[in-house]
């Protein structure tokens, strides 16, 4: 299950446009059973501002495919044993990130401002491509950040790759 969702329908980037505030300390859940779901699974076009949310999945926290997003003060964690990274152009392509931008079939902008945030899971933030979309539309994609900790509950020793992962576009 996914706590909050936009259909990937959403393609409007100007005009009404779906706009989501969620401040303070809320805890946004998709975990459902044994089904490993999303915090947030924003696959439509909008305009997100995440400020002291605290947001907590089995599968992974955030994942991202369109649109504007901005975390703030924020924690942000995935409980997935591990990382796995699938195309699908009708529903979520990552598990195991507390933060996955992976822009749509779609191939709409996707711009993400991350700031002071605390990221967790078997990958902290993962820019990946699964789509397999066009130079011209991953152009469109932007990740920026200040101040970021991420974290992991380590059983053994890991690199640092692990915590972030970034695929060449």
């Amino acid at each position: 299950g996914t706590g909050i969702y936009i259909n990937g329908s959403n393609k409007l980037t100007e005009g009404p446009v779906p706009q989501l505030t969620i401040r303070g300390q809320i805890i946004v859940d998709g975990k459902s059973g044994e089904e490993e779901g999303s915090g947030i699974y924003a696959a439509g076009y909008g305009k997100w501002v995440l400020d002291g949310t605290r947001i907590e999945a089995k599968g992974t926290a955030v994942e991202i495919r369109a649109g504007i997003m901005s975390v703030k003060d924020s924690t942000c964690i995935s409980t997935a044993a591990e990382y796995s990274l699938t195309p699908n152009g009708s529903g979520s392509t990552t598990e195991g990130c507390a933060i996955a931008v992976a822009q749509h079939t779609t191939k709409l902008p996707v711009e993400v401002t991350l700031s002071k945030v605390e990221l967790e899971g078997p990958v902290g933030l993962a820019v990946v491509n699964p789509q397999k979309n066009d130079a011209a539309s991953c152009a469109k994609v932007r990740v920026e950040g200040t101040l970021i900790r991420l974290r992991r509950r380590l059983r053994s020793l890991r690199t640092l790759s692990r915590l972030v992962q970034i695929l060449h576009l």
